[in-house]
C-alpha cells in the first residue's frame, strides 16, 4: 500500500476517533479525575520512556524529589480515558515523525490506591528508509548548492526519515535561494510512504520566482547626519542581487 502523507505531526483530531484502549476491568470512566502515579511505556526501543511520555497529558507526578511528598511542591496530572486517547494517538504521531509509519500503540490502566498508574504498550514496527530525493524547479545557477544542500541533509537515500529533518531541508533551500538573490522563492514538498515495503519517496518543488536586484538606497529621516556619511555605510551598491547579509550588514 502507498500512502500520500501530508505530514502534519500532531494530527490529533482523529484521536476522538480512536478506538477503545484496553482500560481497566470494570471500566475506565469510574477512574476519571484520580490523580496519575506511575506512567510507564514498552515494548519501545529506539527511543525512551521520557522522550515518549514528554509529550503527553498524563504523566507522572513532577517536582523535587525529596520534597515531592509535599503537596505543594508536587504536581500531578489527572487521569482522563478521553484525553487518554489523545495521549495514544500522540504516541503513534510521535512514531510516524520519525519514520515508523507502522507504529501501534495501546494503553493499560489500573487503580493503585488512590492513583491510576498507566502503562502504554507500543509496537514501534521497522522504520521507513527514504529510497528517493527528487528536487525540481531549481534555478540553474542555484544547482550546485542545492545539491550540497541536499546531499548534506538528513534526508537521504538509506536513511530513517525524520519529518524534522524534511523540515530542515526545505527551509535550508529556501534560505539558499533567497541568499542568491530570489528574495520571493518558495519551497514545497510532499511524502510518498509505502507502508509496507518500509519505503519514503520524497518530491520538493521549487519556485524560486523572478531574481531581484536593488535599488538605489534612499535615506529619508536624517535631521543631524549628512545622507552622504550614511550612504557611505551601505553595503551594496545600485543593480545588485538581493542579498539579506548585505542588507543586515548595512543596518
Amino acid at each position: 500500500m502507498t500512502l500520500r502523507v501530508a505530514l502534519s505531526v500532531a494530527a490529533l483530531a482523529a484521536a476522538s476517533c480512536a478506538g477503545p484502549s484496553r482500560l481497566t476491568r470494570g471500566g475506565a470512566r469510574s477512574l476519571s479525575g484520580r490523580p496519575v502515579g506511575h506512567v510507564t511505556v514498552r515494548g519501545n526501543r529506539a527511543f525512551s520512556d521520557g522522550d515518549i511520555v514528554a509529550g503527553l497529558a498524563h504523566r507522572p507526578p513532577s517536582g523535587v524529589p525529596v520534597l515531592r511528598w509535599l503537596p505543594w511542591f508536587r504536581h500531578r496530572t489527572v487521569y482522563d480515558p478521553f484525553a487518554l486517547r489523545v495521549d495514544l494517538e500522540r504516541i503513534r504521531a510521535f512514531y510516524r515523525a520519525r519514520g515508523y509509519f507502522a507504529a501501534r500503540a495501546d494503553a493499560r490502566v489500573r487503580a493503585a490506591g488512590g492513583a491510576i498508574d498507566i502503562a502504554f504498550d507500543v509496537d514501534e514496527g521497522s522504520p521507513a528508509r527514504v529510497v528517493s530525493v527528487a528536487v525540481d524547479g531549481v534555478p540553474d545557477d542555484a544547482a550546485a548548492a542545492v545539491d550540497r544542500i541536499v546531499t548534506a541533509s538528513g534526508v537521504r537515500r538509506g536513511r530513517r526519515f525524520v519529518h524534522a529533518d524534511y523540515l530542515a531541508l526545505k527551509a535550508a533551500l529556501r534560505d539558499a535561494l533567497v541568499a542568491r538573490g530570489y528574495a520571493h522563492a518558495r519551497v514545497d514538498g510532499e511524502v510518498q510512504v509505502a507502508v509496507a515495503r518500509g519505503e519514503v519517496g520524497v518530491a520538493i518543488h521549487v519556485d524560486a520566482g523572478p531574481l531581484v536586484r536593488l535599488a538605489p538606497p534612499v535615506v529619508t529621516g536624517n535631521r543631524r547626519v549628512p545622507a552622504s556619511v550614511i550612504l557611505r555605510r551601505v553595503a551594496w551598491r545600485a543593480g545588485d542581487r538581493y542579498d539579506p547579509t548585505r542588507l543586515r550588514a548595512t543596518q
